[in-house]
């Protein structure tokens, strides 16, 4: 993993993205300064996380899971096991690898970065590898690294990758199942690995149906490459994003 910047620019491009902060995550924003809990989190608290990495998530959590909730996040808040913190907040419903990372981003005390497709573009990780421990203990230790380096917080590093990667990538699709699904890996699928960086298994034909919904909603835009191939640009904005969450929410639960 590398910067695709200079590490001089963190603090520029983390400006860039604290110009427009949501409600949401300034709620957020405020919870790394709680202590860290003996009780673990509350129904509430994982609904706000989940909410606001992955709206459409929110269902699974239902109000009989809260002493679950609470004991699962307390011992992934309290274990000294790297790889037990991550991987048993995994055991919660609605909770994937990206969500589990914010859990602990914002709520432990040690720093760790947030899994998403747009900051992993920025430091060039390998967006076709499944999330497991070997590649999070990679990602966190690259961080935390470069954090340190840099002399920010790993908030303001989180926050400059994703700036970044939104203002500086180009994200092409191809609108073919067949494309979408090849037979070897020369053509890693943007928006199949979008739909499925949460644990979810999107299937072809519900694929197909998303990306028409897509097109019909004028929410990409065609562009040729060199070798005079039509693809397809992904829009940005929260209308892709709501989008992509109600693809996910009606696969069913994440796997």
């Amino acid at each position: 993993m590398k910067l695709r910047f200079d590490p001089q620019e963190i603090v520029k491009w983390e400006q860039q993205y604290s110009k427009d902060l949501s409600p949401e995550e300034k709620v957020l924003t405020g919870l790394r300064l709680q202590p860290l809990t003996k009780e673990g989190l509350s129904l509430l608290d994982l609904k706000k996380l989940v909410r606001w990495k992955s709206p459409r998530s929110v269902h699974w959590i239902k109000d009989e899971q809260e002493p679950y909730i609470r004991e699962v996040t307390r011992f992934a808040l309290s274990t000294p096991s790297e790889r037990a913190r991550i991987e048993a907040l995994t055991l919660l419903d609605g909770v994937g690898w990206p969500t589990a990372s914010v859990i602990l981003h914002f709520y432990h005390t040690e720093p760790y970065p947030i899994l998403d497709f747009r900051a992993l573009w920025s430091v060039g990780a390998d967006l076709k590898h499944k999330y497991d421990f070997d590649f999070w203990k990679k990602y966190v230790d690259f961080c935390r690294k470069e954090a340190e380096r840099a002399g920010v917080c790993m908030r303001t590093l989180d926050r400059a990758l994703w700036q970044y990667s939104k203002t500086s990538s180009v994200v092409l699709l191809r609108l073919s199942p067949t494309e979408q699904y090849p037979s070897t890996e020369q053509y890693p699928s943007e928006i199949r690995e979008r739909l499925t960086v949460g644990g979810y298994l999107i299937e072809p034909e519900s694929l197909q149906q998303m990306l028409d919904t897509l097109t019909a909603d004028g929410l990409v835009m065609m562009k040729k490459n060199e070798q005079g191939e039509q693809l397809y640009r992904l829009a940005e904005g929260k209308a892709v994003e709501m989008a992509l969450d109600t693809a996910r929410a009606t696969e069913g639960k994440p796997q």
